[in-house]
């Protein structure tokens, strides 16, 4: 903690709070479907979207926000053309959806394909004013920047000079800022941790690998389905839950707070089963389970 205090002060940074912070002060619905997991299995569009929202609605479950992976197109999963909504999935876009539905979104971002939209390096981070605007423009509230570690494996210059990997991240950052967006960070490094406590709107990021990955039944599943390497990455739950634990300590100490990431809804589920996304956050914010498929779902406070 001293450490974390030495390193908010000289950054002008403080510790947020849960009930301040909008991915911790709400109840939100991510999706599976639709997700890295069940893209090739069921992908998800806007019609089948605006049908889980009507029946959360129905059931009178207070969301605060929708957590959307995959909205974008894509080369490969983990590997962004562009961050526009895909058309495919969403011909009226996002924005149409959530004034519809008066729901704002927390949207995701993997690493950017070389082949991208954007004509962008990697390097320069100038690309990002413009994703900000475009997550603005789609009634964004956060960026979900997920595949940061792959992002700088697939450009060396951000391994090779530490002072480029800084300009990047920080310029990230400030992008995000520059549209009043908070960013969650996922499959960060620790160098991207320490670099945090110099941006304000840097508020949340996740403490380990999925929750899927404590599910055996789950990946057993996945495995008989052609996915043998989810099977070989099995990390036993006790692992799992002291990692959350004690690098959630450590994010906290830093000025975010922890994520755990995709809880199930189902203590066996299979691969298809796997149809909700959910978080919970830690430190002194409620933990808050949610899980759902159309037409029904479940809610676990813990």
């Amino acid at each position: 903690m001293c450490l974390g205090d030495f390193l908010l002060a000289r950054g002008g940074k403080e510790r947020p709070q849960p009930g301040k912070t909008p991915l911790t002060s709400s109840l939100g619905w991510w999706n599976a479907y639709g997700g890295y997991y069940t893209e090739l299995i069921r992908a998800l569009n806007g019609q089948q979207l605006e049908e889980v929202i009507e029946s959360l609605k129905e059931q009178e479950i207070p969301i605060g926000y929708l957590g959307l992976d995959l909205w974008y197109p894509y080369q490969t999963i983990g590997q962004a053309v562009r961050y526009t909504p895909d058309p495919k999935k969403y011909p009226q876009g996002l924005k149409a959806i959530v004034e519809r539905e008066e729901i704002p979104t927390v949207l995701h971002l993997s690493a950017l394909s070389p082949k991208n939209g954007y004509g962008a390096d990697g390097v320069d981070p100038g690309f990002y004013r413009e994703v900000a605007k475009e997550i603005s423009r789609e009634k964004g509230i956060t960026a979900w920047h997920d595949w940061l570690r792959t992002q700088q494996h697939l450009t060396p210059a951000l391994r090779h000079d530490p002072t480029a990997a800084d300009r990047w991240f920080a310029g990230m950052a400030e992008a995000f800022a520059g549209e009043d967006l908070s960013v969650l960070l996922c499959m960060q490094t620790m160098g991207m941790n320490l670099a945090s406590t110099a941006q304000k709107n840097i508020t949340v990021a996740r403490s380990h690998t999925d929750f899927l990955f404590a599910q055996k039944k789950a990946l057993e599943a996945a495995a008989a389905l052609g996915h043998g390497d989810f099977l070989e990455a099995w990390t036993p739950p006790g692992d799992l839950h002291r990692q959350n634990l004690w690098m959630g300590m450590v994010l906290y100490a830093l000025g975010m707070l922890p994520f755990h990431d995709l809880f199930l809804s189902r203590p066996s589920p299979t691969w298809v089963g796997i149809i909700r996304r959910k978080r919970r956050s830690c430190g002194r914010s409620p933990a808050v389970r949610w899980g759902s498929e159309m037409g029904r779902g479940c809610l676990i406070r813990s």
